[in-house]
């Protein structure tokens, strides 16, 4: 709780889980934001540790909050109820920790980034209660079910290697964040969200104008080696999870592999190893000498098979925004895109003008739609590829982190003013 700063204009509430990847898109999304924070902006973060942003602000800008010790040793042996009793005690000690700082440092705005954790979420609404004059604003990064019921939901999470227990505790946790954030989120001062689906979504139960809407961003412009022969047909990066439709990605390959037997896959990005283990049976199986696993890999390895790859490949079949953070890297690399044709890429494919000759999106769950996208495109002349990267890599140009966190501040920074003449 140690700090210099004698008064903060902003409190940024956020909390991470310890077992998941900095990498994961809610994390890098707000790694971005801090990034640019402004200047005139007075703010403390608070985080557990260890926290994911001690390398991009200032040790005095950080205030670490911890859960007790004896609930790591639940983490491995006993998951659902140490996730169980992890999620209240971090809830206690953020309500507690903000309430100090509210009282200590008089923020005139929290802003809470990530708003589907309940640990954050419910606190910073009971703060708001008891300081009514701060203001609260929320990002709220997904509100539906990724799936059209419950039972597909409960069946793609234990097939991809989710236990029993596990998965009932995944879907609980979903409703129950769900009711509460239908109850309570008009106490909620502006609401962000990251699509134009999601604000149609929530203004259902959100009662007030002050909603809108940022998507996803990538870093413009990424340092790109040129690489003439590419050693991956196809590349997915981000989270390995049923969710991000990694398992949806091996079934297409395997159809690709049937009309190219040297077709080369590459998967990046963080995997637990429930999924971990279920990815490299379904692997072993018949994709062995064409699929790689790349986990854990640094910006720099990230971006180096990116360079040595042809076409994205991102086969969820729900997402509450377009594109997403790993798709836009793709873009920054000229990697066309093969995805489900999902309702969120029909709700933006006007306002950004994504044409079918860069983005293949084909009907959702259809494999072998999938597949035939990727093998068509492999099949394509050099010049047609080339067209189809240029295409992508001006798309990605219109998602850079600078505006879209300007947007966000410029909200956040509107609060603080009123606040310091209402004050």
């Amino acid at each position: 709780m140690k700090h210099s700063t004698k008064s903060v204009d902003l409190l940024v509430m956020t909390w991470h889980q310890v077992y998941m990847s900095a990498k994961a898109g809610g994390y890098v999304r707000l790694r971005e934001f801090l990034k640019r924070m402004p200047k005139e902006i007075k703010y403390i973060v608070m985080d557990n540790p260890p926290s994911l942003y001690a390398d991009i602000l200032p040790q005095k800008n950080i205030v670490i909050f911890e859960t007790p010790k004896f609930l790591k040793q639940l983490e491995k042996k006993l998951f659902v109820v140490w996730i169980f009793l992890e999620t209240i005690f971090a809830g206690i000690v953020v309500y507690q920790t903000g309430k100090k700082l509210i009282e200590n440092l008089s923020p005139k705005v929290i802003y809470v980034p990530i708003g589907e954790f309940p640990q954050l979420y419910i606190p910073a609404i009971l703060l708001k209660r008891k300081y009514p004059h701060v203001r609260l604003v929320v990002d709220i990064l997904n509100y539906e079910l990724p799936e059209k019921n419950v039972w597909l939901f409960y069946k793609r999470l234990r097939n991809s290697g989710s236990g029993l227990f596990r998965t009932i505790a995944i879907i609980s946790a979903f409703y129950i964040g769900y009711f509460l954030t239908n109850r309570t989120i008009n106490n909620v001062d502006y609401v962000f969200t990251v699509s134009k689906k999601l604000v149609l979504a929530l203004k259902k139960v959100y009662k007030k104008t002050t909603i809108d809407y940022t998507p996803s961003g990538v870093n413009l412009p990424l340092s790109k080696r040129v690489v003439e022969k590419k050693k991956f047909l196809g590349i997915y990066v981000g989270r390995m999870s049923s969710v991000k439709g990694v398992f949806e990605i091996l079934n297409v390959w395997a159809k690709v592999v049937e009309q190219n037997k040297t077709a080369q896959l590459a998967l990046v990005g963080f995997v637990d190893e429930n999924t971990l283990g279920a990815l490299k049976k379904q692997i072993e199986f018949n994709l062995k000498k064409n699929v790689s696993i790349f986990t854990h890999v640094s910006d720099q390895k990230k971006n180096e098979l990116l360079s040595q790859s042809e076409l994205f490949l991102h086969l969820a079949k729900y997402e509450p925004l377009f594109p997403v953070i790993g798709i836009l890297e793709g873009f920054s690399f000229g990697l066309p895109v093969v995805i489900y044709n999902m309702e969120v890429y029909q709700s933006v494919r006007k306002q950004f003008k994504l044409t079918d000759t860069s983005i293949y999106a084909v009907k959702n769950s259809d494999t072998n739609a999938a597949a035939k996208a990727v093998t068509d495109f492999a099949r394509l002349s050099q010049s047609k590829k080339k067209e189809a990267s240029l295409n992508v890599i001006k798309i990605a140009k219109l998602f850079s982190w600078d505006s879209i966190a300007q947007k966000e501040f410029r909200v956040i920074n509107s609060l603080i003013k009123q606040q310091k003449i209402y004050d």
